[in-house]
């Protein structure tokens, strides 16, 4: 049972570390906003609360899980977490060289072609609009600048 709900647990406890250490620690929150104005901790303490809540959820739905096998997945072994970690680091370390778009379009392709059984079109297509959702939700709607990379200025 411990082994079920330790995701949930881990999770929820991610949140409230960057809620109550990382937030306070790491970002300076201007002294005085206008009313309505939001400063530069409202998304991650917003980002926080939600791992807060997920984690939660997590534990709730798998206490309630009557499946027997309470034994790793088959599927996942070290060299799937072995390459993801490598994907997570590629990724971060193409933000800048790239710039954050293309390198969302590639993390998300990669993953997804190494982890699902959809044919390469698809997922090429589902990487595609995910990284046309992530430049039209951050940089039209919110105004946020995303980095560009080494060749956002040509």
């Amino acid at each position: 049972m411990v082994r079920r709900v330790l995701p949930g647990v881990i999770t929820a406890l991610f949140g409230l570390f960057v809620l109550f250490v990382a937030i306070p620690v790491g970002i300076e929150a201007p002294r005085m906003l206008q009313p309505g104005a939001v400063g530069p901790d409202d998304f991650p303490r917003y980002l926080s609360w939600a791992l807060v809540v997920t984690g939660a959820a997590l534990c709730v739905i798998s206490l309630g899980d009557d499946d027997p096998g309470d034994g790793p997945r088959e599927d996942l072994s070290l060299r799937n977490a072995v390459g993801f970690a490598a994907a997570i680091l590629a990724f971060l370390a193409l933000i800048s060289l790239i710039g954050m778009v293309p390198a969302i379009f590639l993390f998300v392709l990669v993953m997804l072609w190494s982890t699902s059984a959809y044919p390469v079109w698809k997922v090429a297509l589902i990487a595609l609009v995910f990284a046309v959702i992530v430049e039209v939700v951050f940089v039209e709607i919110a105004g946020i600048r995303l980095p560009r990379g080494v060749f956002g200025s040509l």
